[in-house]
């Protein structure tokens, strides 16, 4: 079995092949189909674990990963959760309290609440 692998030019600050492994053949096959792809040997890096900002969906991604971690904590951290889905613009919490006790307490809160993105990413 033979394939080829078709490829054009990319213009930018340099000229670049891009090859296309996935261009289907008559038949529906493509090289990418015949070759083996391994396990993944690559480990994974820290700072890709975070939303991109820059992307489209990177707003729709810092909320709505709020919100999901303020309805999976809500019983064991019920003032965070409720601030993270109320009170929380973008990357700002806007809240407030009635002491500097209170204050401290809720920072605690919300501090512990965060980290546990950090365990469930691992």
């Amino acid at each position: 079995m033979s394939f080829y692998l078709p490829h054009h030019p990319a213009i930018g600050a340099k000229l670049r092949v891009v090859f296309d492994g996935s261009f289907q053949d008559r038949d529906r096959r493509s090289l990418n189909d015949a070759l083996h792809i391994g396990p993944c040997i690559q480990r994974n890096l820290f700072k890709l674990t975070t939303v991109t900002y820059g992307t489209a969906c990177a707003p729709f991604l810092a909320v709505r990963v709020l919100e999901q971690l303020a309805a999976d904590h809500e019983y064991e951290f019920p003032r965070a959760a409720r601030i993270l889905l109320d009170d929380v613009y973008v990357d700002d919490v806007l809240t407030g309290a009635m002491n500097e006790q209170e204050l401290l307490d809720i920072k605690e809160e919300l501090v512990l609440l965060m980290s546990r993105v950090l365990v469930a990413i691992g």
